[in-house]
């Protein structure tokens, strides 16, 4: 019997089921060490080492579901994160250790996040389900634009897409490969 799986397949399966279940993140390696027996999972092209212990969060922080990590060019992971305790981005070394974290305002809708380098500089845009809103921030949390909900989109009969704020819900966005402009995506119409 073949499996015709893909890496998106095995990463929703797992990672999904284990972010369900409460888990914190888990990062997976693809590289391999001689000195230790790793724990490898997955199959095929797609195989993956779990890393024990990762992350290493202080007393009281806890992960809440958590929809968003990415990796910045100095080696720091952001894990964006909802409903956990105190913030809603949690910011890491490659290790795992824990460095700070900011974002109490998002606690409540953190949902996608993307890394985009503009210049010499990296920021974070954020989709935020709660407040109905997407955000540019620095790396530290400075927010930097909001944008509300499109008041004035309307569908293919001319009527409006939301009736106000309440309806719009951004989940994610996604940059254009060459002009610069970015799409939002509602993933709750």
């Amino acid at each position: 019997m073949q499996n015709n799986s893909t890496r998106r397949d095995f990463l929703k399966t797992t990672l999904g089921a284990a972010v369900t279940a409460g888990m914190a993140p888990t990062i997976l390696r693809a590289d391999d060490k001689a000195d230790v027996k790793p724990t490898i999972v997955g199959e095929g092209a797609y195989q993956y080492e779990v890393i024990d212990n990762w992350p290493k969060l202080p007393a009281g922080y806890k992960f809440g579901n958590t929809h968003a990590i990415c990796e910045t060019s100095d080696g720091r992971f952001f894990v964006h994160h909802q409903n956990g305790a105190p913030d809603s981005m949690a910011i890491l070394d490659p290790d795992g250790k824990f460095i700070k974290s900011w974002g109490k305002q998002f606690i409540h809708g953190a949902h996608g996040m993307q890394l985009r380098k503009e210049g010499s500089e990296e920021f974070l845009y954020l989709a935020a389900t709660g407040q109905h809103q997407v955000f540019k921030t620095t790396l530290d949390g400075e927010v930097l634009m909001t944008l509300d909900y499109p008041k004035d989109a309307k569908d293919a009969a001319g009527n409006p897409c939301y009736a106000d704020e309440k309806k719009y819900v951004p989940t994610n966005i996604a940059f254009h490969p060459t002009d610069g402009s970015f799409y939002v995506a509602d993933g709750y119409p």
